[in-house]
Order: structure tokens, then C-alpha cells, then sequence
């Protein structure tokens, strides 16, 4: 059995590259292009990069504290 072809590298442009134009290729955009709907910008994704975003969260806690005003702050 043959071995497997090397893989091409990636070339990851940042939403700040793009911004600020210090890629260099505008052909290899790899950013979701969105759409406007009504007054919402809406972004289509796959069902694949969903997974894969949802892989990546999968181990995060997110939350947030919500204080009345003139109770004492929280350390960490």
C-alpha cells in the first residue's frame, strides 16, 4: 500500500488581515461570506464546520455574573 500524499498547507487569512489588507492573496479568503436578511446579517455554515466548532467548545464553561448596583464586586 502506498503511503498517503503529503498534505497542503493551510492559508489561514484572519478576519483582521482582511481588515487590514496584510494577507497576501485576496483569492484564498477562507471567511464565511454573509448575507443581509431584512435588518440581521446572516452567515451560512455546514453541518461540518458546526461540529467542528462545537468540538472545540465542547470542554469551555461559559458564563457571566450579573450584579445589582451597589453590591460589592467579586475576586477571582
Amino acid at each position: 500500500m502506498a503511503p498517503p500524499p503529503p498534505s497542503k498547507p493551510v492559508n489561514i487569512i484572519y478576519f483582521a488581515q482582511v481588515l487590514t489588507a496584510s494577507h497576501t492573496s485576496s483569492s484564498d479568503y477562507n471567511l464565511l461570506q454573509p448575507t443581509i436578511i431584512g435588518e440581521s446579517v446572516s452567515i451560512k455554515i455546514s453541518q461540518a464546520l458546526y461540529e467542528k466548532g462545537m468540538a472545540v467548545c465542547k470542554r469551555n464553561l461559559h458564563g457571566g455574573l450579573v450584579l445589582n448596583k451597589g453590591d460589592k464586586s467579586y475576586a477571582t
